[in-house]
């Protein structure tokens, strides 16, 4: 019983961070989108197909913003992202688009330097998270989650 509870304490924690951990991202993908929720172009591309860019696509859609193309900066295997077939980065001068959003947590300056060799003006470009917005994010795991594998389960009760 004092395992079963002390499981139930850990899992009770990791949600709550969690949930902490995808709220506060959700708010700095809606803050950087408010750009184009103000203006009136209705197509952008996304780069990117991480946990971030799948609340950007999502946040897109739900704005009236058309995702014109799904590109990824380094092939990591998808073929398909919310249903969006997946294509190289090297695709984008040949779209057209008026956004770009750069969804990702890798890579972010080569994909950025990539864009201006493109001639994509920067102010059509939105990067979640910028690096301002990263600060905002919870760093710390909770104390809960920090025992160690081997420490006895009545270490993790209070």
């Amino acid at each position: 019983p004092k395992g079963l509870a002390a499981k139930a304490r850990l899992t009770y924690a990791y949600l709550e961070y969690s949930l902490s951990l995808y709220s506060s991202i959700r708010t700095f993908v809606a803050r950087g989108l408010s750009t184009i929720a103000q203006s009136s172009a209705r197509g952008a591309v996304l780069v990117g197909t991480s946990e971030v860019a799948e609340i950007a696509f999502l946040m897109l859609q739900q704005r009236g913003v058309r995702v014109i193309a799904v590109l990824e900066g380094s092939p990591n295997g998808r073929s398909l992202f919310m249903g969006q077939p997946v294509r190289k980065l090297e695709v984008l001068p040949s779209l057209a688009y008026d956004w770009v959003v750069v969804a990702s947590f890798q890579d972010t300056r080569h994909i950025r330097s990539q864009l201006a060799a493109w001639a994509v003006p920067s102010g059509k470009i939105i990067t979640i998270p910028d690096g301002q917005a990263l600060a905002t994010l919870p760093q710390e795991i909770p104390e809960a989650l920090r025992g160690a594998p081997e420490a006895p389960v009545e270490a993790l009760l209070p």
